[in-house]
């Protein structure tokens, strides 16, 4: 064998990192979408001292909406706006393509170091801008119950 060449201890770690990079990503898109969900419900008026039971049917509904749904709402009422809107914008493109596309852009993948360590760094970039957006978010969501006193339950 080469030293080009990959074993398939090789391949199959490759494929370990690349799955388990895949996960951590997904995780942390749901963890984001989530809080997504919760930051918009906190900006309807109608939730502000209603108590945590009549606000969990609220809740319910607003969790049931897709990542791009509640963005879009978020940024057409305005509570989201200029490069923090463009920013997750672009992070649901991401983890659209993650979800839909990835797999089928990266067929044989565990046969290319270069095309594994490309593919490594791109979902370590997007691993890390949702936990920037996850505490952007976050920021939001804390100055948003300080200032109109909605439970950090719901939060």
């Amino acid at each position: 064998m080469t030293s080009d060449q990959i074993d398939r201890f090789e391949q199959a770690a490759m494929l370990d990192a690349v799955a388990g990079q895949i996960g951590h990503v997904v995780w942390a898109l749901q963890h984001l979408e989530w809080m997504l969900s919760r930051y918009a419900v906190m900006v309807q008026p109608q939730i502000r001292g209603i108590g945590l039971t009549a606000a969990a049917p609220i809740l319910a509904k607003a969790e049931k909406k897709t990542f791009g749904a509640s963005l879009r709402g978020l940024v057409g009422a305005k509570h989201i706006e200029g490069e923090l809107a463009t920013r997750l914008a672009a992070i649901v493109e991401e983890r659209n393509w993650i979800v839909h596309r990835s797999r089928d852009d990266n067929r044989g993948i565990i046969n290319s170091r270069q095309r594994c360590a490309a593919l490594l760094d791109r979902l370590e970039r997007a691993n890390a801008e949702c936990a920037d957006l996850q505490h952007e978010v976050l920021g939001l969501m804390t100055g948003l119950a300080e200032k109109t006193g909605v439970p950090q339950a719901i939060a």
